[in-house]
């Protein structure tokens, strides 16, 4: 018994020790305000959940306002996600207010195509959505439509800094046309690059075509993230539009909590009757080590695989 202790007491100061080396050389990764989601997906049962708010200044007297704005994601057995959005919304034109409406339910989901550290190809995952009628079209911040959206998403390491690319597809229902159906190019790229222990740097540049709705966007993002000890993070960000059917300026604040909905320890101790060496490095990294990026905690998790191998 006190062998398995120092043993266990090892392999969690020889992980520990890894997570601060790779810290500086592994960037964290992207999440929202972003628009470009990162490929990487959390692990079983780990999720994230954003609540935020942002302004927009979108032009012709035209303002809007979104609170709450939620995020909320969570890992299905290593390989995927479960992705769901929901906006509140109020927009006013030239004073004239609007009542809060839904302006957004997507329920998304991710797969896993390739992984970190294979042949030197870049990370990727495929991600689907659907939008959910949300309101109705006369209050102007949502639209009673059912769309449809598929996205490649590729990401690569290079060295503090994680690019990130995504390009799909909208398939939008026609609000002016009863069968009618618009199909749109949608795309982004970004660069999430680490400037301290715990600050990060969000660079972005996305856009899609025209449809029926309005003209094509163009739009560029900078933004910045503060990781907090326990896990937690604050973000900030202000967006420009770079061409004539794209919001003037929005700017927006959020906060995210990072917490396991379920631990693989306490599985296998149902299992074993006792608690196991990889139960107690996963609550490790769900604890004092929840702040590390999703790249590290796979690479303490490659370590402490490779310690129990010898």
């Amino acid at each position: 018994m006190k062998r398995e202790a120092t043993r266990v007491l090892w392999l969690c100061t020889g992980a520990f020790a890894a997570a601060v080396i790779l810290g500086s050389s592994i960037a964290a990764h992207a999440q929202a305000p972003l628009w470009v989601e990162d490929p990487a997906v959390l692990q079983d049962g780990e999720c994230r959940f954003r609540v935020g708010g942002d302004y927009a200044l979108v032009g012709g007297g035209i303002e809007r306002y979104r609170f709450p704005s939620l995020y909320w994601k969570t890992g299905l057995g290593g390989a995927g996600e479960c992705i769901l959005v929901f906006d509140l919304g109020e927009v006013n034109q030239d004073g004239r207010e609007q009542g809060w409406d839904v302006e957004r339910f997507l329920i998304a989901s991710k797969l896993l195509v390739r992984g970190p550290g294979r042949g030197g190809s870049p990370e990727a995952s495929l991600a689907f959505g659907v939008k959910i009628p949300s309101s109705d079209t006369k209050k102007g911040v949502g639209v009673d439509a059912t769309d449809f959206h598929a996205r490649l998403l590729l990401a690569r390491d290079c060295g503090d800094t994680r690019l990130i690319a995504n390009a799909g597809l909208g398939i939008l229902e026609k609000v002016t046309n009863l069968w009618g159906q618009d199909d749109v190019f949608e795309w982004g790229v970004a660069a999430v690059t680490r400037a301290g222990a715990r600050d990060e740097l969000l660079l972005e540049l996305s856009g899609n075509s025209n449809s029926t709705r309005g003209p094509a966007n163009l739009l560029a993002l900078v933004g910045y993230r503060f990781r907090r000890p326990n896990g937690g993070s604050w973000d900030l960000y202000a967006r420009w539009g770079l061409n004539g059917g794209s919001d003037n300026f929005s700017c927006g604040v959020g906060y995210t909590v990072r917490a396991g909905l379920f631990s693989p320890r306490f599985v296998e101790a149902e299992a074993g009757g006792s608690e196991s060496a990889s139960g107690q490095l996963e609550e490790l990294l769900a604890g004092e080590l929840a702040h590390l990026s999703d790249a590290d905690k796979q690479a303490i998790r490659d370590f402490f695989a490779a310690l129990k191998k010898e």
